[in-house]
């Protein structure tokens, strides 16, 4: 599947810094072209998209993976696909440290 270098490039940039922020792993990203569910049970990443995936999905969290995994359409520009990067790494931190009555109020100011 073909991204933009620009993209590409934004998306590490964002994530090397947020990582580094909230103390996160190494994050994995993967590029997803449609809304089409893939029920793959041997890609615990691409299973978990799958569960998550509707047409106007642009991106999604999979922290339960090691390294945890940041899907993102790659149709996305550059500018949008790194602050949905940085969103959804919060997911990935929140996730990973945050106890189970926490998560739960994650909408909340």
């Amino acid at each position: 599947m073909t991204v933009r270098r620009a993209t590409r490039l934004a998306v590490a940039e964002t994530l090397q810094a947020v990582s580094k922020d909230l103390g996160l792993p190494r994050v994995r990203v993967r590029w997803f072209k449609g809304a089409r569910g893939y029920w793959d049970d041997t890609d615990a990443a691409l299973y978990a998209l799958s569960s998550k995936i509707r047409p106007r999905l642009l991106g999604a969290a999979v922290s339960a993976v090691d390294p945890p995994v940041i899907w993102l359409r790659a149709t996305l520009r550059p500018a949008v696909a790194a602050l949905l990067a940085a969103h959804e790494a919060r997911h990935v931190w929140q996730e990973r440290t945050l106890g189970e009555q926490d998560r739960r109020r994650w909408h909340e100011p």
